[in-house]
């Protein structure tokens, strides 16, 4: 499929990822015109998460990739999507999505996830076409992945009893061949589907634990337990275990427990075995009054009311008031010392720059009094520092105290509504356990044995016992697999705590990951490096440097890293070319802001040197200023003015559209891309984003170097202000 779009004047989405619909159930429509022409540079401002990057993707899609069917970012749930730009209208088919580094996609469209590919040395290993080196550095490099794989095995053998990581994918499609089991109307398989932990091939998702750890707080509403606060991952593998293994289906009130509810399998068995084996188990006389301590320490049954209501609901404030202790505890750590924008990496980052940013005094009459006062400004810093060292070391350790009791609290909790349903299925099902409900007394361990013979016996003759019993063992044997996990991942934690040399094992094991990573991406048929071959030139290629290195220099690159040179690491008759500063830094020592500049140098220059084979005149930068500070912002912006606001005649013409929501510099970045005489501009700023619609939004027209939508100032500031 083929389109004739140059320029984007409008998009509209329908059930795209999270853009659904507006309230009259239409499209989305975003228009991208000022005066009733493309607007040359289009700014997207807002928060994380409010569809920033999916309005990039399905632009991607239209322009680059309209053969995909990328049926894979509908809407879930949703059977029909589309996406319309200029007009043109493509629907949403099948479950493929697009794939990101596409050449085509790469020389458009500048994503965060894809600085090491857009910027990759290996590319420039393909100057040569005429030598086919594509088959040679496959056959290579899938030698150094085996090497790698062995590598990594014997390394695991120093620190692991065990391959933990295949003893996860086991486990993991162990669930998923169960999961598959269950009937398709059940709510507890559409949980349970949703939170996929692999791929088609078996391996493991990459954010897999988090998965898990939202099926653990979700889990507790098919079950009567109640997660433990500050749980880690091998707690959420057992609470799931758990709440699964008791799992007995919709709950039953105290006030329903004349309806028959099929107590006798393995999940009545299981709460019952989960409490203590000598607790006494009494019949309540009537009217017979009880006192706190006896709740703990016997389980009542045969009560008109549920004796249990209270401490339950007493117990659970607890540990909803531990749980926001916790997360109050954790958010403040968090801004002391986590990644991203806490306070000590801001101060890192500052004391990193401050010499670079006071450079304008090198040989200024103020050089001391400057002087002076960066050295008070380090001062402060240091002890601000150590305040917030120490303030977030006192955070931790109440965190643990949370942590501690919350694990009690919850546990308590557990336990006492164990015997609130063991009670009312007792009751409910005292003709079968008349023989234990006719002695005097009995204990948890009695019940037990009772229920297991019963079993074994096969007595059990609830209405629905023809259809239960399938799916009440499949989901018996689901929670028998996640407690397995759990057991597997204590014995990880066990094995790392008793390895010697631990830091050094591991700094091998991230290098050899990395390096293992590049061989199989770059050694498979979806690699962009080998796929270049015979679409640029060597001659293209050179030009492409020398315009990178002239576009680096505005970065004010170090001066002895310039040019980019490509040097020869192998032998005439098998070159191996990579990118190299003239000083000899290889690219990945440069830092995370020179590999951004060289990124957006290489997106840029991909971008005007495929131009006819593109086919449109879009250019587009997600994330911007993530990976910028100010001074790298500025010569950023120059180059995005040059492509916007250049002659329409101008081989550098595009139609900029860069996304950002860093909150100092994106009021900076809209400062610097104000549009010149004639030239025109557009900002959107993203608000929110709806469940039941996605995004809402607002859109402004910069002209002339006016603001022409009202509010558009204080609009954006209020943006860069809810941006954390």
């Amino acid at each position: 499929m083929v389109n004739n779009i140059k320029t984007i004047q409008s998009i509209a989405l329908t059930n795209f990822k999270g853009y659904r619909h507006s309230g009259n159930g239409a499209a989305i429509t975003l228009d991208m015109t000022v005066a009733g022409r493309p607007a040359d540079i289009i700014l997207v401002t807002g928060k994380n998460g409010v569809g920033k990057t999916s309005l990039l993707e399905a632009m991607d899609w239209v322009l680059n990739q309209p053969d995909v069917g990328a049926g894979g970012f509908r809407t879930t749930g949703q059977s029909h999507g589309a996406v319309s730009i200029n007009g043109e209208t493509i629907e949403l088919q099948g479950k493929a999505k697009t794939d990101l580094r596409k050449l085509e996609t790469v020389a458009s469209f500048f994503f965060q996830e894809n600085i090491a590919e857009l910027a990759c040395n290996e590319i420039i290993q393909l100057l040569e076409p005429e030598n086919k080196p594509a088959d040679k550095i496959k056959g290579e490099l899938k030698a150094l992945q085996n090497k790698l794989e062995n590598w990594q095995r014997q390394l695991q053998g120093l620190k692991y009893r065990k391959d933990y990581e295949e003893e996860r994918k086991v486990l993991a499609q162990r669930v998923n061949e169960l999961v598959a089991k269950l009937s398709t109307d059940s709510t507890l398989r559409q949980e349970l589907v949703d939170s996929t932990l692999t791929l088609k091939n078996g391996n493991l998702q990459n954010r897999w634990d988090s998965q898990i750890r939202n099926l653990s707080n979700t889990i507790g509403n098919y079950s009567n337990l109640s997660e433990p606060v500050g749980s880690n991952l091998s707690d959420q593998l057992r609470h799931i275990g758990q709440c699964l293994l008791e799992y007995r289906g919709a709950p039953v009130g105290f006030a329903d427990s004349e309806k028959k509810n099929p107590a006798f399998t393995k999940a009545f068995l299981s709460s019952a075995q989960s409490l203590p084996p000598s607790l006494p188990i009494k019949r309540l006389s009537p009217g017979a009054s009880l006192v706190p301590s006896e709740l703990k320490s016997t389980l009542f049954v045969g009560s008109d009311y549920d004796v249990y209501a209270s401490k339950v609901e007493e117990l659970d404030v607890s540990r909803g008031e531990l749980m926001v202790e916790y997360n109050r505890a954790k958010l403040l750590i968090d801004s002391l010392q986590g990644n991203g924008g806490s306070l000590l990496s801001w101060i890192d980052e500052f004391s990193e720059n401050i010499s670079s940013w006071l450079i304008a005094w090198e040989d200024h009459p103020s050089k001391l009094e400057v002087s002076n006062l960066k050295q008070g400004i380090e001062n402060h810093l240091d002890a601000l520092s150590n305040l917030a060292s120490s303030r977030s070391s006192e955070l931790r350790d109440q965190l643990d105290k949370f942590t501690s009791e919350g694990k009690a609290v919850a546990e308590q909790l557990n336990q006492i509504k164990r015997y609130q349903v063991i009670a009312r299925d007792i009751d409910t099902h005292s003709t079968e356990l008349s023989p234990l409900l006719d002695k005097s007394s009995f204990t948890v361990e009695d019940l037990a044995n009772y229920v297991s013979n019963y079993l074994e016996a096969g007595q059990d003759k609830a209405e629905d016992a023809k259809n239960a019993p399938v799916e009440s063992e499949v989901i018996y044997q689901l929670g028998s697999a996640f407690t397995r996990w759990a057991n597997l991942e204590i014995e990880k934690l066990e094995d790392e705590a008793s390895a010697t040399n631990l830091e050094s094992v591991e700094l091998a094991e991230k290098m050899i990951s990395d390096a293992l990573a590049i061989c199989k991406q770059e050694s498979s048929a979806k690699s962009q490096l080998l796929s270049v071959i015979g679409v640029i030139p060597q001659a293209e290629l050179e030009q492409l440097l020398r315009n990178m290195n002239q576009l680096l220099s505005s970065f004010h690159f170090p001066e002895d890293f310039l040019p980019i040179e490509l040097i020869n690491n192998g032998t005439e008759k098998s070159p191996k070319w990579g990118f190299a500063t003239q000083s000899g830094v290889l690219f990945e020592d440069l830092s995370t802001g020179q590999k951004s500049q060289l990124a957006i140098c290489w997106t840029i220059n991909l971008n005007l040197a495929l131009s006819a084979q593109l086919g449109h005149s879009v250019i587009g930068f997600d994330d911007f200023t993530t990976s910028l500070d100010m001074n790298q912002l500025i010569p950023a912006a120059v180059l995005l003015r040059k492509l916007a606001y250049a002659d329409a005649d101008d081989g550098w013409k595009r139609q900029v559209i860069v996304t950002s929501h860093h909150e100092d510099l994106t009021n900076r970045l809209l400062d610097f891309l104000l549009p010149p005489q004639g030239k025109t501009m557009k900002v959107i700023q993203f608000e929110e984003w709806l469940p039941e619609s996605g995004p809402m939004f607002k859109c402004y027209n910069v002209d002339m170097g006016e603001v022409t939508g009202e509010g558009l100032q204080d609009a954006v500031k209020n943006i860069v202000k809810t941006t954390n």
